[in-house]
């Protein structure tokens, strides 16, 4: 399943820094778990989107919006998960923001068309994938990042319980 939350901007324009776009969703899923949560510090079991529904201003390096709602997913095959987060942010009218604009749920949304681990289908990602590896965030222009990559989604595969010696990317 996955979620789309609005930011609500009450019309206004903003502008946000393109190297911003996906911390800004981080934290606010983090402010929406809350502290100690029982996902913190286990295997990411979700993904992100970074802020979408603006106009790329690329010499300025800003993604603008001064029209229509600023947006990001939140996608997990644990639909718990998913309902949890909605919960939190629908009973909670407005308590989590991003630069100081309530965050509100659209809708939930079920993947259509798409049947976990048949034959590994083909996924295409809407955001650059970005790894945590030994603490540091590499993504596909640093070296290692097929490996990393490869090594993430086999540990993805053992988490929902399916070992597959011959998983290659």
């Amino acid at each position: 399943m996955k979620i789309k939350l609005n930011i609500d901007t009450k019309g206004k324009a903003i502008e946000i820094p393109i190297n911003k776009c996906y911390e800004l969703t981080v934290s606010c899923l983090h402010n929406i778990l809350g502290n100690n949560n029982e996902y913190h510090d286990k295997f990411s079991n979700y993904s992100l989107s970074p802020v979408r529904g603006g106009k790329l201003d690329i010499a300025r390096q800003m993604l603008c919006f001064n029209e229509g709602t600023p947006y990001f997913y939140i996608s997990s095959p644990d639909d718990n998960f998913i309902h949890n987060v909605w919960r939190k942010v629908h009973f909670n009218n407005g308590n989590f923001e991003i630069m100081g604009f309530p965050v509100v749920c659209e809708g939930l949304m079920a993947f259509q068309d798409f049947r976990c681990h048949h034959q590994y289908d083909k996924i295409k990602t809407e955001s650059p994938i970005l790894l945590k590896v030994n603490g540091n965030l590499i993504t596909v222009k640093d070296e290692g990042f097929m490996d990393a990559l490869e090594n993430n989604c086999k540990q993805k595969l053992l988490h929902q319980g399916i070992n597959d010696p011959s998983f290659k990317l």
